[in-house]
């Protein structure tokens, strides 16, 4: 806020008038768009959407459209929290929210856009053990030699039954536990598989004799 004096003079009467105009300087506010890629074993993540805009202040934050596959909320920090619906790499590619910054009466609108990295490694749901050599094996697709890929299964008492650190170098695992009678336990194991530079992906695999 600042301000300017102005005023006149009558060199004829000798009267002086003096009047003050207030000049605020509105300070430049924009919003611009942000585009972030959410991993597929993600199910929330932090948006840091201020990182980019322009403004000397804000007073708030307001979610004007929520997204089509989730919900979104503004947290303590000003970010925006993205919360996505599960499997939606099996439905949809991305996202997409709308937020307004406010400051004072200046209102600035962006948009954030949401792509979905899924996974790119797909594992078998069952191993049977009948010794026909079809499918009875744990084959990872998609693996490639750029990436190291780790396996380690688990059973149901969270006890290591298999590892393996570069799962590329090895035979398939072929749902034997060693120490176990004939070699093979028909139950439910959990698998977390690590691929190099990726989050690890988890999940379950029956193993039938």
């Amino acid at each position: 806020m600042g301000g300017y004096e102005l005023f006149s003079y009558n060199a004829f009467t000798g009267c002086r008038d003096t009047a003050w105009i207030d000049v605020e300087c509105l300070s430049n506010l924009m919003a611009t768009d942000d585009q972030v890629t959410m991993r597929s074993e993600q199910r929330s993540m932090d948006i840091d959407v201020l990182s980019n805009d322009e403004f000397a202040h804000y007073d708030m934050i307001r979610i004007t459209e929520q997204p089509e596959n989730g919900w979104a909320r503004v947290n303590s920090a000003g970010q925006i929290v993205y919360n996505s619906d599960l499997d939606r790499c099996d439905h949809a590619d991305g996202d997409a929210l709308r937020y307004e910054l406010i400051s004072g009466e200046q209102f600035a609108d962006a948009l954030v856009s949401i792509d979905y990295k899924c996974a790119t490694l797909s594992f078998p749901g069952v191993i049977p053990t009948n010794g026909n050599g079809l499918n009875d094996r744990f084959e990872i697709e998609g693996m490639t030699p750029e990436k190291k890929v780790s396996v380690t299964i688990f059973n149901t008492l969270g006890q290591v039954v298999y590892h393996e650190d570069d799962y590329q170098s090895v035979p398939a695992w072929d749902g034997s536990i060693q120490n176990y009678r004939d070699g093979y336990s028909s139950a439910t194991y959990f698998y977390m598989v690590r691929q190099d530079g990726e989050a690890p992906i988890t999940g379950y695999i029956q193993v039938l004799r």
